[in-house]
């Protein structure tokens, strides 16, 4: 299959080069050597302040200042940081208290909402018959331990269940995180050709992590999935069902100074999954990469993501990758499905309204929750490009994006986002698209 440039540079020995070039690219930009420092006094003992909810022993466990270490001032900001980044802090502050040379640790957290609700609501006036109505109960921080519980049903012309429990650092020595997740979903779908099927999906999926130091992780996850439709196109079993066990092997490094609004460190993950059918004897293979790096350059920081996914064998219509809004954001939603993409994303992010505080905890019953809750904009310049592949046919589609918006930093939201995306080398209309979540 014939690329041209850049697109030759990307896909050439796709996907093996990509990954290798990213684990290689984390691995070294990981690599460092420490300074040295002056002489800093010794850290006697860490004081918590404002954990109504969140236990002590979590908080102290995340933290690299640690009794018996010194009290390095840089080590102030990383801690804040990754303890903001926790998601169950409103603000965290730290200090040093020094005494006869000893230096004591003072946390001082605002507590958020932990337990939300959702109304899930869908309703067309000219398909009345197509309404859904359900719920949504999250906790975000159950048990103390910054574990997230999620329940949610809903029915109507769609129906369905859904059941979370994450716990990012089980209780074991604190390495291992375990994720598990109960799915049914009766929806629709809509084929290549235009024509709406129903399609159930039922999903049991386990995930376990250990945690290999302060910021790596590496774990395997394992999925038995059930898909069925009447829709021709969309299984691959003659029956019209497939049952399927998903093996995946996950790796993943972070360094990010603040994960929902990073400024400088880098963040990469793969997953190779290997999956079998259980009807038939057909098995198919995929793996994906994902490469950011932050570089702050005063006000302004430079943000660039690497990211692409390949498949082997016959995939599934369900399970073939796609392109979405934050790989390439000139277009609405994509349903462009093929056997490989890859994308870059290059992301240039002013700050406009610094970080601020505000408190409201004069609020009866709620007060304590709404104490200082953080707020900042930036400005967003981006550039994307991004290739799918399709195996089989000579094809393969580049898109272009470039567009700018803002970004807001926001309490509990974490993160929101509006941005106009364009294709410039069509005539297309602007997209405009709003969301939360960091862009990357």
């Amino acid at each position: 299959m014939e690329f041209s440039l850049p697109g030759k540079f990307f896909m050439d020995n796709f996907p093996g080069r990509l990954l290798l070039t990213l684990l290689f690219s984390s691995l070294l930009y990981s690599a460092g050597i420490s300074a040295e420092t002056d002489d800093y006094p010794v850290i006697y003992a860490i004081k918590i302040v404002g954990n109504h909810v969140t236990n002590e022993a979590l908080i102290k466990r995340e933290m690299k200042l640690v009794p018996g270490e010194a009290a390095d001032p840089e080590l102030l900001e990383i801690d804040r940081n990754h303890l903001l980044s926790l998601g169950v802090f409103n603000q965290v502050e730290l200090s040093f208290v020094t005494d006869l040379g000893r230096a004591v640790v003072l946390v001082r957290v605002t507590e958020r909402f932990y337990i939300y609700p959702y109304p899930i609501f869908q309703y067309d006036p000219k398909r009345p018959e197509r309404r859904v109505l359900g719920l949504s109960i999250s906790h975000y921080n159950f048990r103390g331990n910054a574990e997230r519980l999620t329940c949610a049903w809903w029915d109507g012309y769609e129906r369905g269940i859904y059941l979370l429990h994450r716990d990012p650092w089980f209780s074991i020595g604190g390495r291992y995180g375990i994720r598990t997740q109960i799915l049914f979903n009766d929806s629709e779908i809509i084929s290549p050709e235009g024509v709406p099927y129903r399609a159930i999906t039922e999903s049991y999926l386990v995930r376990a992590r250990r945690r290999l130091d302060s910021y790596r992780w590496l774990g395997i996850e394992i999925e038995w999935q059930e898909r069925a439709s009447k829709g021709q196109f969309y299984t691959i079993s003659g029956s019209g069902r497939d049952r399927i066990l998903n093996t995946s092997l996950l790796y993943e490094a972070e360094k990010r100074d603040y994960v929902y609004y990073a400024r400088s460190g880098y963040y990469f993950t793969t997953t190779l999954t290997a999956s079998r059918m259980i009807d038939t004897t057909h098995s198919y293979y995929s793996e994906f990469a994902d490469f950011r790096i932050y570089k702050s350059l005063g006000r302004v920081t430079l943000a660039l993501r690497l990211s692409g996914e390949t498949t082997h064998q016959q995939i599934p219509w369900y399970r073939q990758p796609e392109l979405s809004v934050l790989d390439i954001r000139s277009k609405a939603p994509l349903e462009l499905k093929a056997s490989g993409f890859v994308a870059t994303n290059l992301e240039l992010r002013f700050n406009i309204v610094p970080v601020r505080y505000f408190s409201f905890p004069e609020i009866p019953l709620a007060g304590r929750y709404l104490q200082k809750m953080r707020f900042s904009v930036e400005g967003l310049l981006f550039v994307d490009r991004s290739y799918l592949e399709y195996r089989g046919h000579q094809k393969n589609a580049g898109f272009t994006a470039c567009g700018c918006g803002l970004q807001f930093q926001l309490p509990y939201v974490e993160v929101g986002h509006a941005v106009i995306g364009w294709d410039p080398g069509t005539r297309s209309r602007p997209i405009f698209v709003v969301g939360t979540g960091v862009t990357f």
